[in-house]
């Protein structure tokens, strides 16, 4: 826990030191969905609503968008942060120190995604009062939806924990986050529904989790849905946490084992 906890702290201070980081916490989740609501209402004509109602099962196009925007925004930073964070450990010349002192070398990574999840957790906030204030949605299932939310958590964290032990193999962060998180904009419908795709990119993106955590939040806070109507997407959720959960740990104990076997923890 010692070590842990120093992780974190470690994190949020190197954080907050750069005001323009914790400035673009603020500005991002108001900024970023304004082009994807902008382009909504130009291609609709004059009656946006009545032509999403259509298209989406849903007048609440605002909404529509602002939910997929903040789960995809979640996921980047998670690949930014906690999946290259043993690259910037490389980088800064501080992993070969850290990673042979007597604490659990997990203790890194996990003091990074703790970090993370207060800045996500301010990012959510922020995201709530904008939405709610500049763009007016409404949640109808408030309860619900938070649940959903933090069903993602599983996923999310496994796949960042999978992305640093990559990472660190490959020595390369920037190239792996955005090759990654392209395929998670195209292919789950952040700003469109999936089913207007091709058919082999619907399979595509049925088979990302993305695209169900998206789905199932819409579906609660939009539509209001229960328990019931989402359990499918809830299952895919768990289904994927769980997977991705135990491979970023087989993935991070496999990468720990090869390093110090074959000595490239500090390697450039």
């Amino acid at each position: 826990m010692r070590a842990l906890s120093a992780a974190m702290l470690r994190e949020l201070l190197i954080f907050f030191r750069y005001p323009g980081w914790v400035v673009s916490v603020v500005v991002w989740p108001v900024l970023f969905p304004a082009a994807y609501i902008f382009l909504a209402r130009a291609l609709a004509g004059p009656d946006p609503r009545a032509q999403a109602a259509q298209a989406l099962g849903t007048p609440d196009y605002v909404g529509y968008i602002l939910i997929g925007t903040l789960l995809w925004m979640w996921v980047n930073t998670t690949l930014w942060t906690i999946g290259s964070a043993l690259r910037k450990e490389q980088l800064g010349g501080t992993l070969e120190s850290n990673w042979l002192a007597p604490q659990p070398r997990a203790a890194l990574l996990f003091g990074a995604a703790l970090a993370h999840a207060v800045v996500v957790l301010w990012m959510v906030a922020v995201a709530t009062a904008a939405f709610t204030l500049v763009y007016g949605l409404k949640v109808r299932a408030p309860a619900e939806s938070a649940l959903l939310f933090l069903a993602n958590v599983p996923w999310v964290y496994g796949l960042g924990l999978l992305f640093a032990s990559l990472v660190v193999w490959a020595k390369e962060a920037n190239g792996m986050v955005h090759a990654v998180r392209s395929v998670f904009l195209i292919f789950c419908g952040m700003s469109f529904p999936v089913a207007v795709m091709p058919g082999w990119m619907q399979a595509v993106g049925r088979a990302l989790p993305l695209t169900h955590g998206i789905d199932a939040l819409r579906m609660a806070a939009l539509a209001g849905a229960g328990w019931r109507e989402v359990a499918p997407e809830l299952a895919w959720l768990l289904v994927w946490g769980a997977a991705l959960s135990v491979c970023g740990f087989l993935a991070f104990a496999f990468t720990d084992r090869r390093m110090r076997e074959l000595g490239t923890t500090g390697t450039y």
